[in-house]
This record gives C-alpha cells, sequence and structure tokens, in this order.
C-alpha cells in the first residue's frame, strides 16, 4: 500500500498560480523518512534550537521560526531537508493552474461543473497518479488539514472515486485530513508544492522556458519528480474538448520543467 501526501500551495487571496503536490511512497521508505525528519528537526543546524516543523516558504523567506537564519542558513537547512527526500526513494506528483486565467475562463455551468481552481487542482494532483500507473498499486491520501476548505475536497475527492468506479478502474483506498505538526511526510508534500508553485510562478513571467533552480533540479534530475500544468492555452482547450463532447486528459498538459 502507498501513501500520497497532499499539500497545497498559492491559495492564498491574490495568487496567480494555485498548487496541489506532493510525495508518494512505500511503507518501507515513510519508515525510513519519519524518523530522519524528526532528526533534522530536534537537530537543524549547529545552535539554532530545535524547529516545531518545517515549514518551506517560511524557511526561504526568512519568516517565524527562521527569522534568525542568515540566507546561507537557510539554504544550507532546505538542502539538508530535500536530501531526506531524495535519498528515500519518494516519489514527487503536482498539478499547477494558472488561477488568473482559470477564474477568467472557468465561469457559470463550467464553474459549477469542475469547482474552483484550487478544486481543479486537488483533482488533477490526484490524476496525474494516474500517468505513472500508480494509482493502480492502491494508493491512500493524505492532505493538510485546510480548515473550511476539506469540505470542498471531500466532495471532488467522491467524484473521482465514484467517476473509477462507474468505469471499473480501481479508486483510490482512502482520504484523510491531517495537521502538518504532527504528519511528518506532509512537511516534505509543502517542499514540493511550494517549488511547484514558485517555478510556475516564473513560467508566467515570461515566453521562454526559465531554468528550475537548484534545488527542484535536483528533484527532477532523479526522474522520480514531475507535474502537470495548466495554462491559459491549455484552459482554453480545456473548455473547447468540453463543448465538443471529447473526453479530457492528462496527456496533452504541458509538463514542467525540462531536465
Amino acid at each position: 500500500m502507498a501513501v500520497f501526501y497532499l499539500d497545497d500551495s498559492g491559495t492564498h487571496a491574490g495568487s496567480k498560480i494555485v498548487v496541489f503536490g506532493g510525495l508518494i511512497g512505500e511503507q518501507a521508505q515513510w519508515e525510513e523518512f519519519e524518523p530522519r525528519w524528526k532528526a533534522k528537526l530536534a537537530n537543524p543546524l549547529p545552535g539554532k534550537p530545535p524547529l516545531k516543523r518545517f515549514h518551506m516558504a517560511h524557511c526561504q523567506w526568512g519568516w517565524e521560526e527562521f527569522e534568525s537564519y542568515s540566507k546561507g542558513e537557510r539554504d544550507r537547512l532546505i538542502h539538508d531537508f530535500r536530501q531526506i527526500i531524495l535519498d528515500c526513494g519518494v516519489h514527487g506528483v503536482s498539478a499547477a493552474i494558472s488561477k488568473s486565467d482559470y477564474d477568467e475562463l472557468i465561469t457559470g455551468r463550467l464553474l459549477e461543473a469542475h469547482g474552483a481552481a484550487d478544486d481543479m487542482a486537488f483533482a488533477s494532483a490526484i490524476s496525474a497518479l494516474d500517468i505513472g500507473g500508480r494509482r493502480q498499486e492502491g494508493v491512500s491520501l493524505i492532505c493538510d488539514d485546510t480548515g473550511k476548505s476539506t469540505e470542498r475536497y471531500g466532495r471532488v475527492y467522491d467524484r473521482y472515486q465514484a467517476m473509477h468506479t462507474k468505469y471499473g478502474s480501481r479508486p483510490l483506498e482512502g482520504l484523510a485530513f491531517r495537521s502538518m505538526e504532527k504528519v511528518i511526510p506532509l512537511q516534505g508534500a509543502d517542499m514540493i508544492a511550494w517549488e511547484t508553485y514558485f517555478y510556475t510562478c516564473e513560467v508566467l513571467k515570461t515566453e521562454d522556458v526559465p531554468a528550475p533552480r537548484p534545488h527542484l533540479k535536483r528533484y527532477v534530475d532523479t526522474g522520480r519528480f514531475g507535474a502537470v500544468f495548466l495554462s491559459r492555452d491549455h484552459i482554453l482547450e480545456f473548455v473547447r474538448r468540453l463543448k465538443r463532447g471529447v473526453g479530457v486528459s492528462l496527456d496533452w498538459w504541458a509538463t514542467w520543467p525540462p531536465s
């Protein structure tokens, strides 16, 4: 039984990108992951106090628990936590959506049918498991507890399950919402979701394909991390396909980043 730990990024007001992403692994991999992560939280860097949790955005920008860290120290800490993910052999899966374009183009009945941009990102991250055949192995889903949004995401999950049951394919094994501070692998999922968010924000700024930052490139170089990105052009194509009654899959989504 595999477990997919999933987190969001960019769901705050004013964000142009919304992401759901995380890590999937087998029980033995998580049994290696958790004690190593806890040990790093207890002793993050020489002379630094223990951390309650690792929060990628806070570490990147030096907020809250990371306020006393220099930029070099924060980068080193990101490297160390990243290395735990790489060493344990888990896989990363993410789905990103251009929220500003989605909000403009998905309205009325389409919005009622498919939900807000974050609903679509949540559903797309789950659907991305199908690309590598991971869902066929039997996957449980554990998501960061997002408070009032959990009910909406639960409904998206129920629709996903019903669709796969209807067509005779294997559904997921279950969904739970848990605290990131208490469920350690969710902190690793937070790193993947944030890296996806940061990269796709850069994609929107330029017509050229930007190079991934070194931390993200290390994930990608393993061949175990990937994502799909629904840009404006893809949203327009999504709408056209729906109007024509054509089935929509992830195959035509743009993948990122280049290796």
